[in-house]
Order: C-alpha cells, then sequence, then structure tokens
C-alpha cells in the first residue's frame, strides 16, 4: 500500500554573506543554510530560522520539504539532510537540503518508537522482548 507523504513548504532566499559573517545572520535570525544534491548546484541560502525551527519540528530528517528558492520560483523536494545546533541554547545554526530524485530509491534509518505497554506486561503475565 503506498500512502502520500506528508510535505512542509519552505520560502528561502539566496545569501551573499558567508563565513564568520554569518554571526550576523543569525542575531537577526535569519538561518545560514546551503542547498545541493539532484540536478542542483550547492548554492548558499538563507532561510527564517522560526520557520526552519517549525519545519524541522514537523518533518524531521527524513520528511520530504517543498523548498522555494524565493516568491513565483518552483519547488524542489528536499531532505534536512544535515542539521547543526548551538550546544548551549539549542537554537538551528545551519542547515544542509539536500535536493532528492523521486525517480530514484533512497535508503534511510527511521526511529522506531515503542509507545504504551503490554497488556501481558501491565499485569505481570509475561516478559516482552524488543529485538532490533
Amino acid at each position: 500500500m503506498v500512502t502520500k507523504q506528508k510535505t512542509y513548504e519552505l520560502v528561502v532566499q539566496p545569501r551573499s554573506v558567508i563565513g564568520k559573517a554569518s554571526k550576523r545572520l543569525r542575531k537577526e535570525h535569519i538561518l545560514p543554510a546551503v542547498v545541493y544534491g539532484f540536478g542542483v548546484e550547492p548554492t548558499s541560502i538563507q532561510v527564517d530560522q522560526k520557520e526552519a525551527d517549525r519545519v524541522y519540528m514537523y518533518a524531521g530528517s527524513n520528511g520530504l520539504v517543498d523548498l522555494r528558492l524565493g516568491e513565483g520560483q518552483p519547488t524542489r523536494k528536499v531532505f534536512m539532510h544535515n542539521v547543526q545546533r548551538d550546544p548551549k541554547t539549542h537554537s538551528l545554526t545551519h542547515i544542509d537540503f539536500m535536493a532528492v530524485n523521486m525517480r530514484e530509491e533512497i535508503h534511510t534509518a527511521v526511529a522506531l518508537v515503542l509507545i504504551g505497554e503490554s497488556p501481558a506486561v501491565a499485569n505481570n503475565e509475561g516478559v516482552l522482548l524488543q529485538a532490533l
């Protein structure tokens, strides 16, 4: 069964400030980023920090994001491939967006989170073994 994957849209702008000067952008709550991958020349971009944080919270590193480089431009399907955070504040400091080919198969790691407790374990009638 194939289910439709929910995607999130993020509008970004080209970035001319590179290197250590990006600290100024972060103080203005603008996140420096880069987009690369299938059919894309590596491009330095910038994105609103709150928007990027919101999209990352829902999409994570293996959810598709529709990345639009400016208003009126076509969207590209990307993953938030590499996310860097400040060790003290845990706020985003940089994101690598990886453009993907939607006709090609990829392999990724997906976290499995088990929620709840088995009735047999709760009643002390059994033992649950979780094998990976």
